[in-house]
């Protein structure tokens, strides 16, 4: 290869990180426009509630995008976040008026319980409305949404399993109560307070379960491509040891 064919292959070779990074980063752009779009709805509006879900997931992404500044290897995770928003779009944005017969199983315990509340209720049933909504996306489409993003690439799985991930994830949730910290007053204030205090005590329990639901949920989805009789493409070998932790 000449020297100038070797310049265009680094130069194409660095591109790409750089777009995938830059259609992540338009995932943050939505999600704010959403968060801003629901807030603006006021209490007296049903959907008013899936903002707090919807600035969750904001924090999660900003978490993230900002921990794969510092990976070596990010491009799989830039490729998972667009299509792991889309997968939200797809079961929240796309089915807030749906019956509950029409919503995919996962989803349907979120919908139920925000059809139920309003701003002004209990902060508990709050809190359950978020978890509900991290336990459907992450134990079940964030699967899908690895398994569509070119999985050849073996040496990116740290990005989406290791101990980075955890660290984008607890960051997120520490922004995410601060946020709402600012906002509350009175018990509600000191109930966020505590909780905040029990999960950074509890961290390393919370933390491994949601690491646990991260690779039931891609092998699942690995599990489910491998029965089909579409040919999935090659094999792709993992890190010994990488999914060791049971459902």
């Amino acid at each position: 290869m000449t020297a100038h064919g070797e310049r265009q292959a680094v130069a194409t070779k660095n591109e790409a990180p750089a777009r995938l990074r830059m259609q992540a980063e338009q995932v943050r752009v939505e999600l704010e426009t959403i968060v801003s779009r629901f807030a603006a709805l006021g209490s007296g509006h049903s959907d008013h509630i899936h903002a707090l879900f919807a600035e969750l997931y904001l924090c999660e992404t900003i978490s993230w995008l900002d921990h794969l500044k510092r990976d070596l290897r990010p491009e799989l995770a830039y490729r998972v976040i667009p299509r792991f928003f889309a997968l939200y779009r797809e079961h929240v944005l796309d089915r807030l008026d749906r019956p509950l017969a029409e919503i995919t199983p996962h989803w349907r315990a979120y919908h139920r319980l925000s059809r139920r509340l309003t701003m002004l209720s209990p902060i508990s049933s709050h809190l359950l409305l978020i978890s509900l909504g991290a336990w459907a996306h992450t134990r079940f489409d964030l699967g899908r949404a690895i398994c569509n993003s070119e999985m050849d690439q073996c040496r990116e799985m740290d990005a989406v399993f290791g101990d980075l991930s955890d660290a984008a994830f607890l960051q997120a949730t520490c922004c995410y109560i601060d946020r709402h910290l600012a906002r509350q007053r009175g018990y509600r204030r000191l109930l966020l307070s505590l909780y905040r205090s029990g999960l950074m005590l509890l961290k390393p329990i919370w933390l491994s379960q949601f690491q646990r639901w991260r690779k039931a949920s891609y092998r699942d989805c690995r599990q489910a491509a491998s029965a089909s009789p579409v040919d999935d493409g090659p094999a792709c070998v993992r890190p010994a040891g990488w999914m060791d932790a049971s459902p």
